[in-house]
């Protein structure tokens, strides 16, 4: 009996899909999650994981962070990478679930821009808010 040979869709599916873990995961490093469910093709779950990156994880990290004096900085890329394992996962298996043959970076790069303006407005706002109220502009 012969082993049947992949064929090059087969190749090309499995190709996506690890390449979208990839992404996931180096993304996930950067607190920049969705970029492999964008390259995948699924543009919801990906367009949702990057604003909750910028407006959800982003934020807690920078609380956490600051209240514990750096200490809580140690973890957070493990953690992040840990996360970026668990999406990338899912993200391998709905791009071979659904067959996906080709990934485009072009979402990819778009949505880490978009992450890195917000989060730039982000850190603004946080700064302008602890300059206020060293400022006692919110004391009656």
């Amino acid at each position: 009996m012969m082993d049947e040979l992949p064929s090059a869709l087969t190749i090309e599916v499995e190709r996506t899909a690890n390449n979208a873990r990839i992404l996931e995961i180096i993304g996930g490093f950067f607190t920049i999650f969705g970029t492999g469910w964008l390259y995948a093709g699924n543009y919801k779950i990906g367009i949702v994981a990057l604003f909750l990156s910028v407006f959800v994880v982003f934020p807690i990290e920078a609380i956490l962070v600051s209240m514990s004096f750096g200490i809580c900085l140690c973890p957070i890329p493990f953690i992040n990478i840990a996360l970026g394992f668990l999406s990338g996962n899912n993200a391998q298996a709905w791009a071979l679930t659904n067959r996906r043959t080709h990934g485009s970076l072009l979402p990819v790069i778009l949505g880490v821009i978009i992450v890195i303006v917000l989060n730039i407005f982000v850190f603004m706002f946080g700064i302008a808010f602890i300059i206020a109220i060293g400022e006692g502009v919110f004391s009656g």
